[in-house]
């Protein structure tokens, strides 16, 4: 069982003191309030003056893994010196290229998303989400479908709509204004009438 589920709710000096308990010897203090596990928020480790952005989840209950702390290091400088492996009849061939692949199908594991991950390993997204569901993992921020991305077309398409609708904004503006204009100077010419019809 993890040492914090997820739903705890604790103070920050509750959860200070399990950081204590999980890493002896090294002092980490969250600099931002405690929300949840999953709530990403700042720490300081005081040891070694690194601050950093982590899921409190994930530096408890995966302390002993690649996404604990190591002070002077962060997590993404340490990816590729770990390998992962599979329970099931496909492994990885031990070489770098598979390894990096490998940690980052443990960050998203984790729940770090695949856009994330592949853009900061410099991996293909499509190709972390095939080895993400090989392996039986259910991303937690799934990758957006091509009908979700827009295209460079679809924004320009977006952009001449926008523009006409401004043009035909502006076209009725003018006819209005316009109209107004004509009206006004009709109410002249008959006040000019009038006028001269009194005088006369």
């Amino acid at each position: 069982m993890s040492r914090l589920p997820k739903g705890t709710t604790m103070k920050n000096e509750q959860y200070t003191a399990l950081l204590k308990e999980m890493y002896p010897g090294i002092d980490i203090v969250p600099v931002e309030k405690y929300i949840s596990p999953q709530a990403t928020i700042r720490h300081e480790c005081k040891s070694c003056g690194m601050h950093w952005f982590d899921k409190p989840y994930n530096l408890i209950n995966k302390a002993d893994t690649i996404l604990g702390h190591v002070c002077n290091d962060s997590i993404f400088n340490r990816i590729g010196n770990n390998g992962y492996t599979t329970h099931s009849k496909h492994s990885f061939k031990h070489s770098e290229e598979t390894d990096k692949l490998a940690n980052a199908v443990l960050l998203v594991e984790v729940g770090y998303s695949i856009e994330e991950v592949a853009e900061y390993l410099e991996i293909k997204p499509t190709v972390l989400l095939r080895w993400v569901n090989h392996v039986g993992i259910v991303p937690k921020n799934k990758l957006k479908r091509n009908s979700e991305v827009k295209t460079t077309k679809q924004i320009e398409d977006y952009n001449t709509r926008k523009k006409r609708q401004e043009i035909r904004e502006m076209l009725k503006l003018a006819r209005e204004v316009s109209w107004l204009l004509e009206n006004k100077v009709k109410k002249e010419a008959e006040n000019t009438t009038e006028d001269n019809t009194s005088n006369s």
